[in-house]
């Protein structure tokens, strides 16, 4: 996976994004983001407002279609990030189950962010702590009363490994 990463105020390319009449930044990147695994990250001060501006001056072809791609808005933190559509954790996690030989069933994922949503529909247990956002509390089949700042998902995963729930 490649992974870029821009600022508002850092890098040409976005500052050329910004202008009227700038396409350029997102757009060339649309077709390796097409035949690779590349994930974008836009660092800014307005990540509403950026989304926003995105969907009115990017190409359709980006925004409807085979060649959509995903635009994920990471608010409160000033994080945007844009990745071809249908490429989330939950793919990846269903194609290396595939790869292994283990059923979805027999997983467990944890996650506390908008980008770990499709991860923990698909795993056979889906675990977020206290501090995940909404939607990934949502998505989960159990949501632990502890958060990230308290060691959440290690104290889960010494809980299970005690109770016997892996495999030797």
């Amino acid at each position: 996976m490649e992974v870029l990463a821009y600022s508002d105020d850092a890098r040409e390319k976005t500052r050329t994004f910004n202008n009227p009449d700038g396409k350029r930044f997102v757009t060339c990147f649309h077709d390796s983001m097409q035949s690779t695994a590349v994930v974008i990250f836009i660092l800014t001060s307005d990540p509403d407002g950026w989304v926003e501006k995105a969907g009115k001056v990017l190409p359709q072809n980006m925004l409807h279609g085979p060649g959509k791609i995903a635009i994920t808005n990471y608010k409160p933190k000033p994080l945007v990030a844009l990745q071809p559509a249908g490429m989330d954790k939950g793919v990846a996690l269903r194609q290396l189950c595939d790869e292994l030989g283990i059923a979805l069933d027999e997983t467990i994922a944890f996650g506390d962010g908008i980008n770990d949503v499709e991860f923990l529909e698909a795993a056979g247990c889906g675990i977020a702590p206290s501090n995940a956002v909404d939607e990934a509390k949502r998505a989960a089949d159990v949501v632990l009363q502890l958060s990230n700042g308290e060691d959440a998902v290690a104290k889960a995963l010494l809980e299970l490994h005690g109770a016997g729930h892996f495999a030797s």
